[in-house]
């Protein structure tokens, strides 16, 4: 597997440390405590890599084995990623993005939560 994040999904920052995936209530997701090593992270997730080596890119950034493996547990339970190896080889030509995002550094403690949706408290 060669997980890429979902490139129709949109990215917005709901502060300066959560960021939501989607916009449509029941599909959002909310990543809290998202800091500068989890959207270094992010930016590899471009269907590129094999698991393993998104495993060792996580720990070169600070994240640690276990904790990038439960991320990526993490964000394809949540829906939040596709298989680019499945796309078969004109993948990296349809893509209509990569992801970017930036933060300030603080506490990692990764969750993808359902979005409680518009104007509801997270």
């Amino acid at each position: 597997m060669r997980p890429v994040l979902k490139p129709a999904l949109s990215r917005t920052w709901r502060d300066t440390e959560t960021l939501q995936f989607g916009t449509v209530h029941r599909h959002a997701r909310v990543v809290e405590q998202a800091d500068a090593p989890f959207c270094s992270f992010l930016g590899l997730l471009d269907g590129s890599r094999e698991r393993p080596a998104l495993v060792d890119a996580g720990e070169r950034l600070g994240l640690g084995r276990e904790q990038t493996a439960d991320l990526l547990d993490s964000l394809e339970q949540a829906g939040l990623l596709d298989d680019a190896a499945a796309g078969g080889r004109h993948w990296p030509a349809t893509r209509s993005r990569t992801a970017t995002c930036s933060a300030p550094t603080s506490p990692r403690s990764l969750w993808c939560t359902p979005s409680p949706g518009p104007g509801r408290p997270s």
